[in-house]
C-alpha cells in the first residue's frame, strides 16, 4: 500500500498507509477532515493521470516507445500538422487547436489524457526525437518542457536547488532543451513558471496568470514566444484565487510533477485565439513543405 504525505496549513506532516487511518501531530481536526478529503478527491484524479508506462488509451494515439516504432508510425499515419504541441498529455491546446480548424498533434512522453479528436492525433515518444523524424516543416509549435530543473519555487529553498542542479548538470540539460524548442517550429510558444531560465535566456516576453483569463486557480505562466505577439487578458478575476500545488503531494513524484501541470481547456482557447490569424495567414503565404525526407503525404487512420 502507498504511503501518504500531506502537509497541513500549519506545517505538520499528516501521514497514513494507503487507505488506512491518517496520523499526524496537529491537533486541529479540520486538518485530518482536509487531508482526507485530498486524499480521496487525488485517488480519483489518479486514474486519470498517465504514467509513462502505462498502455495506449484512445484511437489516434501512437506509442512510438519501442525502437524504430517512430519512423514506421510517421511514414504510414502522419501528414503534415498545421500545430504541434509538444510535452503535451492533457490535450488542451491540441483541442483548441483542432476547434479553430487547424490539423493538430500532440507529442509527449506518455498516453494522453483526452482522446484526439478527429484531425488531430497524440503520440507518444520524446519530443527531440519525434521533431528529428518528422519530415515536414511545423508552422506553430506550443511547448511544455519540464520545469523542475529550473523553477524558482518557495524563496528559502530556491536558491540551494539552482546550485544542486548546476552543479550535477540538470539546469544546463534544461537550458539546452530550451533553445531548442525555440527553434523547433518557424512560431513558438514556450511556457515555464517562473524559471530561473530568464537569467540565461532573457526575460519572457509574456509574464501572466490563469486568473487574467477567467480560471479560478493561482498558477503564475511565463511564455517565451518567437514569431507570436502576446495575448491579453480575455477575463481578470478579482480576489484570492485557489491553489492546488499541494493537493497531490501524496502521490508519486512522476504522478504529482504532471498533476501540477495542468492547462484549462478555457486558457487555452483564449490563447489560440489570438494567435489563430497569425497562422493562418502563413498557411496561406508559407504552405507546409518538407525538411528532409520524402514520406507518404496520405494519412491513414
Amino acid at each position: 500500500m502507498s504511503r501518504v504525505a500531506i502537509r497541513c496549513t500549519h506545517g505538520f506532516c499528516i501521514i497514513g498507509q494507503g487507505g488506512g487511518e491518517l496520523e499526524s501531530a496537529c491537533g486541529d481536526p479540520t486538518c485530518l477532515d482536509r487531508a482526507n478529503t485530498l486524499r480521496e478527491a487525488a485517488r480519483a484524479a489518479r486514474l486519470d493521470l498517465p504514467a509513462k508506462a502505462d498502455p495506449l488509451r484512445w484511437v489516434r494515439e501512437y506509442d512510438a516507445r519501442q525502437s524504430g516504432a517512430l519512423q514506421h508510425l510517421l511514414m504510414h499515419v502522419a501528414s503534415p500538422f498545421d500545430v504541434v504541441a509538444f510535452h503535451e498529455h492533457t490535450g488542451a491546446f491540441r483541442d483548441a487547436w483542432r476547434e479553430a480548424g487547424f490539423d493538430s498533434v500532440s507529442v509527449s512522453n506518455r498516453p494522453a489524457t483526452s482522446p484526439p479528436p478527429e484531425g488531430s492525433m497524440h503520440f507518444i515518444a520524446e519530443c527531440v526525437e519525434w521533431r528529428d523524424a518528422y519530415p515536414w516543416r511545423i508552422p506553430l509549435a506550443t511547448a511544455h518542457p519540464d520545469c523542475h530543473p529550473a523553477a524558482i519555487a518557495a524563496p528559502n529553498t530556491a536558491r540551494p536547488r539552482l546550485c544542486r542542479h548546476l552543479r550535477d548538470g540538470t539546469m544546463r540539460a534544461a537550458l539546452i532543451h530550451a533553445c531548442w524548442v525555440l527553434g523547433a517550429a518557424d512560431r513558438v510558444a514556450m511556457e515555464q513558471p517562473p524559471s530561473f531560465l530568464a537569467h540565461a535566456l532573457g526575460a519572457p516576453e509574456v509574464k501572466t496568470t490563469l486568473a487574467e483569463f477567467g480560471v479560478p486557480l493561482r498558477k503564475r505562466w511565463w511564455w517565451w514566444l518567437r514569431g507570436l505577439q502576446p495575448v491579453p487578458p480575455s477575463g481578470s478575476l478579482a480576489g484570492e484565487q485557489r491553489s492546488t500545488h499541494h493537493e497531490c503531494d501524496h502521490l508519486p513524484q512522476e504522478l504529482r510533477s504532471i498533476s501540477r501541470a495542468v492547462t484549462p481547456p478555457l486558457f487555452a482557447a483564449a490563447h489560440v485565439k489570438g494567435w489563430a490569424p497569425t497562422l493562418r495567414a502563413a498557411l496561406v503565404s508559407e504552405p507546409v513543405s518538407y525538411t528532409h525526407l520524402t514520406l507518404p503525404t496520405k494519412r491513414i487512420v
